[in-house]
């Protein structure tokens, strides 16, 4: 209830109080009014009235589904764009009109002619090796290393490979061009380089000549331990029968060769014609001691006293100009030594019997003040250029000696005096299965190599204090080791070794070696951590497998040239290495770590191309392959455990792909197929099967596997409902 008070004015002032009942509910909506006149159609207006929503416009919505889409499209008939200036160097289209413009200009150039080609040779063939056809499979040529010790190894040779080829896998071999990432730190720039005729598939800067075969491969156009690079031009020398105008028939000894102008070629043949004539004498010529000049009074000489003449001088003219120009003094005859057994020396011009000595030269020493050693000849060691000494009495000390091996010594710790061999370069102690304790080396600044391998009785490593100029070392099967050695002077080392020592527990430092370029730290099964290799920012390859007992991976954060690396066979490590620093990675294989749960991650980078992840057991990830935009081959098999399958968004070089015997669901691998597809890898091989992996229907394929089908690839699968 409400009260409304109303005030009346008039002939009497009064108030008027009114009480006004509670409102009523809302009466129903009135009728609708008529509609509006329709507005005036809009400029260019193609469909009419655009009313409801978008999906409800058939004919726009067909009309749009003919348009190409801006990411990545499928274009068809004849599509046409606007054709670039000459030279230009964007990322706008290149037309036909382009092409043809730029061909005909001289202005397009290839900077590598290269094959591509299968390996099953059995191994595998490293980058940078030279190869020759060998036969071929599947319309590809297959190759195996060439080597110019004959024809059948020379006379096919190809060029470099680009990468290193698994067996049974696929690669590139550059025929014309430049192959690049190769160790070249020993040539000099501009060396002509040719094929080794005694290691297959390497060069050699000598020349080589008969009965080696001469085959030109190229010229060294950058030396570099990690970046060289060489220019291949390979030109296969000739043999005589190869010459387009020479005709060798069924040759035999004591032929020659002779024009024939009736078949205008060289042919081979027996030159039976005599000599016609000798200073104007013909027919049967006999020739006297006057028709030779020079002898002097020995041309009246009888046959009996020529030897007797020649040797005291007696019979030339001259004889004391003869003696000078001979550096003979006024020698006029020079007697042999006694014929009594001894050994015999010229000593103060008459022959002097030599004592002492023996072919290994035992508990000798020679003072470098006493006498030249680069005078003397020591048997088996011709100038003391590379001295072996197999007994453990010996006692070196000033010889001018640059290389040095003691091996095969089981009768105990052997004492050497190395100390004054100043210019000793290498070092080498093998086989010495007695010796306890490691040589001294200290002061011997002139060393570049070390090689101690398989004394098994040695405890402890060498001391490589003070040893600046050190390059290459080899610690290798000395089961008794216990500790690595210390490579803290060594900042020239390029190359190290440490393998095969059994009981070594401690991994090798090589922090701050700048230099390091080659590292193998393998089959050490008591070692429990990896190397470290803090601050060895050149180092490019490196191998850490095999170690039993090892439970973390190496760290490779400064590594940053790293160019190839191979984690095997650490059956405690439990995690992968961490590659996201190595910018310049080629090629990596992390296999057979059997404690290993989670795959590596090789997300951008996009210098590799050849990845080995296989046999795995506990790995139940798969590695991430997102922005490898130079990956080439992948082999992720035998991972029983890995349901998930690899990530290969934007990989757009796959051609070899291999993801058998894992346990990848068969959603996991259609996913997989798509980013294969969508990555626009043009023709390639992927294998899915084996294992507990997905199968699909034979006979009624997924659109994935199809659609990379019709790309160009080969696809293998566990097949439910085979044909």
């Amino acid at each position: 209830m409400s009260t409304l008070a109303v005030t009346l004015t008039g002939i009497a002032p009064a108030t008027l109080t009114i009480e006004l009942g509670t409102p009523g509910p809302q009466g129903p909506t009135g009728p609708t009014g008529p509609t509006g006149p329709q507005g005036p159609a809009g400029p260019n207006a193609a469909w009419g009235s655009i009313t409801g929503t978008l999906s409800s416009q058939t004919d726009l919505q067909s009309a749009l589904n003919l348009k190409a889409n801006l990411a990545s499209p499928a274009l068809s008939g004849v599509p046409t764009a606007p054709t670039a200036a000459t030279l230009t160097s964007t990322t706008q289209l290149a037309t036909t009109a382009f092409v043809q413009q730029e061909l005909l200009s001289g202005t397009a150039n290839a900077r590598n002619l290269e094959v591509y080609v299968r390996n099953q040779t059995g191994s595998t063939i490293a980058a940078g090796s030279i190869v020759y056809i060998n036969g071929a499979t599947g319309n590809r040529p297959t190759i195996t290393l060439a080597q110019a010790n004959n024809d059948a190894n020379s006379a096919q040779t190809m060029g470099f490979t680009k990468t290193s080829i698994a067996n049974n896998a696929f690669g590139f071999v550059i025929v014309r061009g430049e192959v690049e990432n190769l160790n070249t730190s020993a040539l000099t720039e501009g060396v002509q380089l040719y094929l080794s005729p005694t290691t297959a598939g390497t060069w050699t800067t000598t020349k080589p000549s008969a009965p080696q075969h001469l085959v030109y491969v190229g010229i060294c156009v950058r030396a570099h331990p990690t970046l060289g690079v060489i220019l291949v031009a390979v030109q296969n020398g000739y043999e005589l029968p190869e010459l387009h105008d020479v005709k060798i028939t069924s040759p035999t000894n004591g032929q020659v060769l002779k024009y024939d102008s009736a078949q205008s070629l060289w042919v081979n043949g027996t030159d039976s014609a005599p000599v016609t004539s000798v200073a104007g004498r013909t027919g049967a010529i006999t020739l006297s001691n006057t028709d030779i000049s020079g002898l002097g009074t020995m041309a009246t000489a009888t046959a009996t006293d020529y030897l007797s003449k020649a040797g005291n001088l007696s019979g030339l003219a001259s004889t004391s100009t003869a003696r000078t120009n001979l550096g003979l003094g006024t020698i006029s005859t020079f007697n042999d030594a006694p014929s009594d057994g001894s050994q015999y020396a010229r000593k103060n011009g008459a022959w002097d019997v030599v004592s002492g000595g023996g072919a290994s030269l035992p508990a000798v020493q020679i003072a470098a003040s006493a006498i030249n050693p680069a005078k003397l000849t020591f048997v088996p060691s011709p100038q003391c250029i590379a001295l072996t000494y197999p007994s453990h009495t010996d006692v070196l000390n000033g010889l001018y000696a640059t290389s040095f091996t003691y091996s095969n010594d089981a009768s105990g710790t052997p004492s050497l005096i190395l100390s004054d061999l100043t210019s000793l370069t290498s070092a080498t102690f093998l086989n010495n299965a007695a010796m306890t304790t490691a040589p001294d080396l200290s002061g011997l600044t002139s060393l570049l190599a070390v090689y101690v391998t398989n004394c098994d009785a040695l405890t402890s490593p060498p001391d490589f204090t003070g040893l600046t100029g050190l390059t290459t070392v080899e610690i290798a099967g000395n089961d008794a080791l216990t500790s690595p050695p210390d490579f803290t002077d060594c900042t020239g080392l390029n190359n190290a070794t440490v393998q095969n020592n059994a009981a070594m527990t401690t991994a090798p430092d090589f922090t701050g070696l700048t230099s390091l370029s080659s590292v193998n730290v393998s089959n050490n099964d008591a070692m429990t951590s990896p190397p470290d290799f803090t601050d060895c920012s050149g180092l490019s390859i490196a191998t850490v497998s095999n170690n039993a007992a090892m439970t973390t991976p190496p760290d490779f954060t400064d590594c940053t040239t790293l160019l190839s690396v191979n984690v095997s066979f650490n059956d405690a490590m439990t995690s992968p290495p961490d590659f996201s620093a190595l910018a310049s990675l080629d090629n990596a294989t992390v296999s057979n770590n059997g404690d290993m749960t989670t795959a590596p991650d090789f997300t951008g980078l996009t210098s590799l191309t050849l990845v080995y992840v296989q046999n795995n057991a506990a790995m139940t990830t798969a590695p991430d392959f997102t922005g490898c935009t130079s990956l080439a081959e992948v082999t992720v098999t035998g991972n029983a455990a890995m349901t998930a399958a690899p990530d290969f968004t934007d990989c757009s070089a796959l051609t070899l792909v291999s993801v058998i015997d894992c346990a990848i669901t068969d959603t996991n691998l259609l996913t997989m197929c798509s980013q294969i597809y969508t990555a626009g890898a043009a023709s390639g091989s992927l294998a899915m099967e084996g294992g507990t992996n997905g199968s699909f229907d034979g006979q009624s394929l997924p659109t994935e596997i199809t659609d990379l089908q019709g790309n160009g690839w080969t696809v293998t699968f566990n097949d439910n409902n085979p044909p």
